[in-house]
């Protein structure tokens, strides 16, 4: 039985130069698995409750995360990266995860990475040890930790607000079909998930 109430998550996904003219034909979009290999990193484990061809529900582990208020993307990179290079209380380099988890639609949006094993254990069973604090505090940069019950459709290319909205009310329209009625803040938390470099081209975005 799955359950009526869902957050949304939103995952940029590799599939073609979608808008990049249309130049080549549409792929099948990678599996997390894929991604694991493709990029060597660490990826938050998840369960899949409900699967079909359009979208999944998943329950994600516990992520334990640094996260900051951005106006455009790079600023938020360069905050949390710096939290990641050794900028903590600790001065503790950590090794690079994926996805970067942004909330666009948000006032003021929101980013954030997350942390590697042991404050985001490898397995969803083993107990995560708190991070560091960030050695500042601007831009609401700080550590929390979440847990996501999550609605997941995949899309290509350039991750434009235009984009994102489209397939955002996509998602929404098939999970109302479904019966299944996202949370009632959905819309504005919706999470994009980018897996890539920040300046990765479009036909190699996930």
């Amino acid at each position: 039985m799955v359950h009526s109430t869902w957050h949304l998550v939103v995952v940029s996904s590799v599939a073609s130069a979608l808008n990049f003219g249309q130049l080549f034909a549409p792929k099948k979009p990678p599996t997390n698995e894929e991604i694991r290999a493709k990029y060597g990193v660490q990826l938050p484990s998840y369960e899949v409750l409900l699967e079909n061809e359009d979208y999944e529900v998943r329950q994600y582990q516990t992520i334990n995360c640094v996260r900051c208020e951005y106006t455009v993307r790079p600023e938020g990179y360069d905050l949390l990266g710096g939290y990641t290079a050794g900028q903590n209380a600790d001065g503790l380099p950590m090794p690079r995860t994926s996805p970067a988890l942004m909330v666009p639609f948000a006032s003021p949006k929101i980013m954030r990475f997350v942390l590697p094993h042991p404050h985001t254990p490898y397995e969803s069973d083993m107990e995560p040890i708190p991070p560091p604090a960030p050695k500042w505090d601007y831009n609401g940069l700080t550590t929390e930790e979440i847990t996501y019950c999550v609605a997941v459709a995949k899309f290509s290319g350039y991750a434009t607000p235009e984009t994102c909205e489209a397939y955002r009310q996509a998602l929404f329209k098939r999970l109302g079909e479904d019966g299944i009625t996202a949370a009632p803040d959905a819309l504005e938390n919706m999470v994009l998930a980018q897996y890539n470099e920040i300046f990765a081209l479009p036909w190699n975005r996930d």
